[in-house]
């Protein structure tokens, strides 16, 4: 059985990866956008984050060595991120991530977006719906032993964590 942990919502193209041997797969954009020179837009990928398939796939799996399968579910969206890049034939072309790399924890509720800039001195940049854009890691980390304060459990969306 195969498991997606990102669906489409919208009508969105499903990431793929372009190779075998890829190490990320691609991401398309969701909706028609330019960006003039120095502007920067919030570009719509069509794509969420499916809880339920990594819950799944958790219980599908020996992963849990015998442990409490929410447990183990809680370990894993807690020290795992989704990493956003634009694509390098873009970032010839003037365009970049507004913040360099996008990271999207996996409770994220909400549509992913990428938050494009373009820095090209000579043309806007108008990316279409269908156009490749980004592509995306599933990144495992350990911030437990950096960790302060209360674990809060997430309310909103798009830059609503900390308000």
């Amino acid at each position: 059985m195969k498991y997606e942990i990102l669906k489409t919502i919208n009508g969105g193209t499903p990431p793929k990866r372009s190779t075998k041997y890829s190490a990320a797969v691609d991401l398309y954009a969701n909706e028609d956008v330019s960006i003039e020179i120095g502007q920067t837009k919030l570009v719509g990928l069509g794509i969420v984050i499916d809880t339920q398939a990594i819950l799944d796939k958790i219980n599908d799996s020996d992963y849990g060595f015998g442990m409490d399968i929410k447990h183990v579910y809680e370990v894993f969206m807690a020290s795992s991120y989704l990493q956003l890049m634009i694509r390098s034939s873009l970032s010839l072309r003037g365009l970049i991530l507004a913040n360099g790399v996008g990271i999207v924890d996996l409770d994220y509720p909400n549509e992913i977006k990428m938050v494009i800039t373009n820095i090209n001195s000579d043309d806007p940049y108008h990316v279409h719906k269908g156009d490749r854009i980004g592509q995306a890691i599933l990144m495992s980390h350990n911030t437990g032993m950096i960790a302060v304060g209360e674990k809060v459990e997430r309310t909103g969306g798009f830059g609503s964590t900390g308000r």
